[in-house]
């Protein structure tokens, strides 16, 4: 029953002087019709019939405009609220380092980029546990590899931009001591089995020298007819050869992985981890930004605004009608 009469009471002549006054200069002007034909409007003499959906934008309308004062308050108070919650949000600064993971070999990282950005978040949050309750304190935001990369980008945030710097840079630190650990810890054990070669080398060597005057010596023994005596030397003989080509053939695998080694200590393939960007020191804080928090709140203002105009002229109406 409301919603009936509210449907007639658009048709009423205040609302057709309206749409008259405010649409004269675009040459529309709208007659009165019974409340079974929608209403009438005339362009350049010629009257032509509104349709539902003209009218109900034209109905739209004209709420707004009359709840305008109620639309421009809540437009208003949206960003002064905005503008309260950047005022007591305490600022937080962000810090950025950058880390190039060292290598042991080509294929081989000292610590694995994965274990390396979990192991860092770990390790604050343990931190994080230990401070009293109350302190604000930094924190590591994030730790992630870079795409295609081996270099990890690690993310601090803290109350002040020193702050942040500092425990970033503290983090950084302990990181690069561990993997400068396990750096010298590798090359003291390649060096050892470098030393183990040498020495296994050497015995090679001395074993090859021994074998070599052994069949110089027999070389030089006279011939003897007698074939019992030329046994001996001749059995020597093919002993002691199989065994220098044996000796000659682990000597050259020894060779081998001895240079092995040493291509592997070399500088392109034997690198410590290195600091690719030093802890940043920034002077805006990453949150709160006025900007975007203030047209979020304009934004939100202006959609609360329409609808609370909305909500109160149908209240309004319904309660006149109803007690009309």
């Amino acid at each position: 029953m409301v919603w009936a009469k509210l449907e007639s009471g658009w048709s009423e002549s205040r609302w057709i002087k309206r749409y008259n006054r405010f649409y004269a200069t675009q040459g529309y002007k709208m007659t009165k019709t019974d409340s079974s034909n929608p209403p009438l409007s005339t362009v350049g003499g010629s009257t032509q019939r509104l349709s539902d959906d003209d009218v109900s934008l034209l109905k739209l309308w004209s709420t707004l405009i009359r709840r305008k004062t109620l639309i421009l308050a809540i437009f208003l108070i949206s960003p002064i609220m905005a503008g309260l919650f950047i005022f007591f949000t305490p600022p937080v600064y962000e810090s950025r380092a950058v880390l190039q993971i060292g290598q042991m070999r080509a294929d081989r990282a000292i610590e694995s980029p994965a274990v390396l950005t979990k192991r860092v978040m770990v390790q604050d949050d343990m931190d994080r546990e230990k401070t009293e309750i109350g302190r604000v304190r930094p924190f590591i935001h994030t730790a992630f590899l870079e795409k295609d990369t081996n270099l990890i980008s690690i993310l601090a945030r803290g109350p002040t931009p020193d702050a942040a710097q500092e425990y970033l840079a503290q983090v950084v630190a302990k990181v690069m001591h561990d993997h400068q650990e396990l750096f010298d810890l590798a090359r003291k054990e390649q060096q050892q089995s470098l030393n183990l070669l040498q020495m296994h080398g050497q015995r090679l060597n001395q074993a090859i020298a021994a074998n070599e005057k052994e069949l110089s010596t027999l070389t030089r023994q006279p011939a003897s007819a007698d074939a019992i005596t030329a046994y001996g030397p001749n059995l020597l003989r093919s002993i002691l050869l199989p065994e220098k080509s044996k000796l000659f053939e682990q000597h050259r695998l020894v060779e081998q992985q001895q240079m092995d080694l040493r291509m592997a200590a070399s500088a392109l393939r034997f690198k410590p981890t290195t600091l690719i960007k030093a802890p940043t020191l920034t002077a805006d804080p990453i949150k709160p930004r006025p900007l975007p928090y203030f047209a979020f709140a304009m934004g939100i203002g202006l959609m609360l605004g329409i609808f609370s105009a909305l909500v109160v002229e149908f209240i309004s109406k319904a309660r006149r009608l109803a007690s009309s």
